[in-house]
């Protein structure tokens, strides 16, 4: 019972989003309204990316604060989403973010989003 208590924070501190919500976010990012970022490694970037997303690692923003000001600049008046592979970085960097008074929704992985938005190789 012990395990199944400790995987639940985990659940629902991700959100899931459906088809249909990742694609109104993505509106949002057309629109100008909102950033997608993706927190993957550059080895797994250069895979593919969703077309019209940030990249900014989960490593760098772990080792460095560079990344802070500008950050906070593109993100300005803005929604912020973030994906990874699967969706568990995304959560770790959402949470950083929180500290820092940005907020952000984890909108999960990139396998499961490249099946409904557009991709690109960089």
């Amino acid at each position: 019972m012990k395990k199944i208590l400790l995987f639940f924070p985990f659940v629902f501190s991700t959100a899931v989003f459906s088809n249909s919500d990742v694609k109104e976010a993505y509106s949002q990012v057309i629109e100008g309204k909102a950033i997608i970022v993706d927190v993957r490694e550059k080895h797994e970037v250069d895979e593919g990316i969703i077309k019209r997303a940030e990249w900014l690692a989960l490593s760098k923003v772990q080792s460095t604060k560079s990344w802070e000001k500008n950050f906070k600049k593109l993100a300005k008046d803005k929604k912020v989403f973030l994906y990874c592979r699967s969706g568990k970085r995304a959560e770790k960097v959402r949470k950083i973010l929180s500290k820092k008074a940005i907020e952000a929704k984890n909108i999960g992985g990139y396998e499961n989003l490249k099946r409904s938005l557009p991709t690109e190789v960089l």
